[in-house]
């Protein structure tokens, strides 16, 4: 299998000589790279980064205190300082590694809310704007979009700010992520509104040539037939 060096751990091992000369951001590194590789879904990616922290790992174990060594086998006894802070610092980066992924993950509801305003925010995501503005852009009424816009603030997707006494909306720094981590915001279902369909069209009769701009009939030409007929008849 190949592995997936990281190199970071390479850095470390070559600077820190003893397990207690380990700087501290390393377990938040460590509690990073975790999260992500688990939840990408590669047993390959989870397996090779076992295999490298164990490296890393029984290369400080090599140059431990034997009464270190005996904790972290559960040889020594419960009330050994050991044993007291191998337990300790394993609930400590429990706590860490969970703490973390917390942090990074937004409430269920908020992506949902997200990508049903995905026309909203998108909209947002190149800007500050007014309500009147998003408006213009999507193709909705601005009833509509105000409405919209209250529940988008509820729910911490966007704010906004007042410059004279216009008001312009802005996405929170959660949402700017969302959109930045997926490159814009795609909607939540294929059923599309009223204002999207019409948009849409629009877009794509401005690329037509201008005589295709217009549908097809055959009413004038008919008339314009009969016309010509009625008048050769009174001719």
């Amino acid at each position: 299998m190949a592995i997936e060096q990281w190199n970071l751990l390479r850095q470390v091992t070559e600077t820190a000589k003893l397990a207690s000369e380990i700087p501290a951001g390393l377990y938040s590194a460590v509690a990073a790279r975790l999260e992500e590789v688990l939840a990408d879904g590669s047993r390959e990616r989870v397996m090779a980064l076992n295999e490298q922290l164990s490296s890393f790992f029984k290369g400080y174990l090599k140059k431990a205190d034997p009464r270190v060594v005996e904790a972290i086998r559960g040889e020594a006894g419960a009330d050994s300082d050991a044993a007291v802070a191998f337990a300790l610092g394993q609930l400590s980066f429990a706590q860490l590694l969970a703490g973390q992924a917390g942090n990074r993950r937004v409430d269920e509801r908020f992506v949902d809310i997200i990508r049903e305003n995905a026309d909203l925010v998108n909209a947002l995501a190149g800007g500050d704007k007014t309500g009147v503005e998003l408006a213009a852009t999507t193709g909705l009424r601005v009833e509509t979009v105000s409405r919209k816009l209250k529940i988008l603030r509820e729910m911490g997707v966007l704010d906004y700010h007042r410059d004279g006494t216009s008001l312009f909306n802005f996405l929170t720094p959660a949402a700017k992520a969302i959109v930045a981590a997926s490159q814009g915001v795609a909607p939540s279902h294929e059923r599309r509104s009223g204002a999207i369909v019409r948009r849409t069209l629009a877009s794509r009769q401005n690329k037509l040539a201008q005589h295709m701009r217009h549908p097809m009939t055959f009413a004038q030409s008919a008339t314009q037939d009969s016309d010509d007929r009625q008048i050769g008849h009174r001719r």
